[in-house]
Order: structure tokens, then C-alpha cells, then sequence
């Protein structure tokens, strides 16, 4: 749950769409760009991440860490998802001279939204 918090985290910061056009070039926005949704998944990546460090530090219960994880991990998703397919709406509505394609920071986002709900569900090895 660490590792997918620091990557919604990260998937916040790289490119959500990419388009390319010939004169113009290559131009991406990231999450951030125009007070994007980037600030809302970047938050969810770190209470994510503070939820595992609870989880690996054996602090409060385990049962709210998973749940609070698993809900994020919900939104996050449901959130990656959104931008997808806003993402796609956009790109039906370029010019044929323009092409275009989602970013990989919101392919990051969908992927550690996946990871933290196996990380909310495996359970956490007990020491010998």
C-alpha cells in the first residue's frame, strides 16, 4: 500500500492526455494543469500511504487501516476512470490532423488504486 500511495502520488505529476500536432508539437497536461483532479488523487496517494505505514508499524487497528485503504482505493479508481473516459471524449473531439491518447499518469492512478486494494485485502506477514 506504501508503494501504490507513492505512485498516485507520482501518476498525479506525469501526463493525463498527450496530443500531437503537426507545427504545433507534442503538448501534455498533467493533473495539476488548471487545478485538475491531479490535487485530489495526489491527497488520496498520500493517505494511501500514511494507511500502509499504519498497516506496516502495527499502529491502531488493522481492520480501519484496510477499510480506510479500500476506500480510497475506490474513489481513486473511480476517479482514474472518470478522467479516462473524459480523456476519451476529448480525444474523439480533435481534428483528424491531431492525434492523441491518454496519459500515462492516469494509467499510473488506475494501477495503484489495483495495487491498494490487494494491499488492503493480502494480509500482512506476522514476525516469527
Amino acid at each position: 500500500m506504501l508503494i501504490a500511495g507513492a505512485l498516485a502520488v507520482l501518476g498525479s505529476f506525469l501526463p493525463w492526455i498527450t496530443a500531437t500536432a503537426a507545427f504545433v508539437g507534442t503538448l501534455s497536461r498533467n493533473g495539476f494543469d488548471g487545478g485538475g483532479d491531479g490535487i485530489f488523487t495526489a491527497a488520496l496517494g498520500i493517505v494511501i500511504a500514511l494507511l500502509g505505514i499504519a498497516l506496516l508499524a502495527r499502529s491502531g487497528r488493522a481492520r480501519t487501516a484496510r477499510i480506510g485503504a479500500a476506500v480510497c482505493a475506490i474513489v481513486l479508481g473511480w476517479v482514474a476512470a472518470t478522467d479516462i473516459g473524459s480523456v476519451n471524449d476529448r480525444l474523439k473531439g480533435l481534428d483528424s490532423a491531431v492525434s492523441g491518447s491518454v496519459g500515462t499518469g492516469l494509467i499510473v492512478i488506475a494501477f495503484a488504486a489495483a495495487l491498494t486494494v490487494i494491499g488492503a485485502v493480502v494480509p500482512v506477514q506476522k514476525g516469527r
